[in-house]
């Protein structure tokens, strides 16, 4: 399950989003009211509301991004403290290509990255934030190089644990694997061994029969 942050019709909104393998569910339900305006900065789409726990008693949550090619996420905007990147940011951006984070003690809540293609380095660099959040990098084909803060405590499918914190998971180059399904630890096999690379196009159509060739191919490979 994903949990991020939307702005719509002047509300702060909190999304979930439940996914399987052929269908996404997605709850919306209203947190708060935002008392400042939406507002842009240097390609940054954010509005500023009141918090506690952050200097002057506001704070900036970003929504949006018009930025392409390599971005960094700004740690202050209007003299208010950013902590919060939504889940809405970066969702399926084909434009972006490396991001990062400028130091900030405030930034504490960082959304999915699901389905940024062409996204390939992601430095985090030193942030707040304590967990990276459920397959917070599925279906980032391109992924390559993830640096992530001191401060993060807990690492849920995001990275499979499976292969060490840091390590990056074989499975998130396929645009249609999922890997909160069964077959996520063999898809990481099969894919770091070289011995299956899909169907094309970044594809491996996970629910799809296998032929006879393709069985030969794999046995094959395997044997060296």
């Amino acid at each position: 399950m994903n949990r991020s942050l939307f702005l719509q019709n002047g509300k702060r909104l909190r999304f979930f989003e439940v996914q399987t393998a052929n269908h996404s569910l997605k709850i919306v339900y209203i947190k708060e009211t935002v008392t400042a305006a939406a507002d842009t900065y240097n390609g940054w789409e954010y509005y500023t509301t009141s918090a506690s726990g952050v200097p002057s008693g506001y704070e900036v949550v970003i929504y949006g991004c018009t930025k392409t090619g390599s971005v960094t996420v700004p740690g202050m905007i209007d003299g208010y403290y950013v902590t919060t990147v939504t889940g809405g940011t970066f969702y399926n951006n084909e434009s972006v290509t490396s991001i990062s984070f400028n130091s900030n003690p405030y930034l504490e809540l960082v959304g999915s990255f699901h389905g940024a293609s062409n996204l390939r380095t992601v430095n985090m660099g030193s942030i707040s934030l304590e967990t990276l959040d459920d397959n917070q990098f599925l279906n980032c084909s391109s992924l390559t190089s993830l640096t992530i803060p001191s401060t993060v405590t807990t690492i849920r499918d995001s990275v499979s644990a499976a292969h060490g914190p840091f390590a990056y998971c074989p499975s998130l180059a396929g645009k249609d694997l999922d890997i909160r399904l069964w077959y996520h630890e063999a898809m990481d096999f099969v894919l770091s061994e070289g011995l299956m690379n899909g169907v094309g196009n970044g594809r491996f159509d996970p629910n799809g029969s296998t032929t006879r060739a393709q069985v030969a191919m794999i046995l094959y490979r395997f044997c060296g």
